[in-house]
């Protein structure tokens, strides 16, 4: 929750094949996600806005990231949790990504610890495997 955004880059550059970081409590219940494709504009949007500025509404979107606070930390930024049960279906977890736009979901167990990350690609591996 209160891990600082540099952290998160780290966490993102040491895990190349997960697609979100998961914000967690200091119950270490998941609280939150961050999509790596989210981050990844915000962090490189101020350090190149001539690269983004092509419209007005690119415009706004490179003024409202400049402005945004160095120390902001990860609870700061978080989108609202995404996951699947570790006892869910992969059918359940296929709909969740679609839903949401994701490639991957973390797995959490009935207290909503995370004790996993399922990817799209595991997911075609798995249910293809039991074909």
């Amino acid at each position: 929750v209160d891990t600082p955004l540099n952290e998160v880059l780290q966490a993102f550059l040491k895990n190349p094949h997960v697609t979100i970081a998961c914000v967690i409590n200091q119950e270490e219940r998941l609280v939150g996600i961050i999509k790596e494709e989210w981050f990844a504009e915000m962090m490189l949007v101020p350090a190149m806005p001539e690269k983004f500025i092509q419209d007005p509404e690119q415009y706004e979107k490179a003024i409202a990231y400049a402005r945004m606070d160095p120390d902001q930390k990860a609870f700061d930024i978080m989108l609202d949790p995404v996951y699947i049960s570790h006892e869910g279906t992969l059918e359940e977890a296929f709909v969740e990504m679609q839903s949401k736009g994701l490639v991957g979901l973390p797995m959490v167990n009935k207290h909503y610890r995370v004790v996993g990350y399922l990817s799209l690609t595991e997911l075609l591996d798995i249910y293809f495997g039991q074909a």
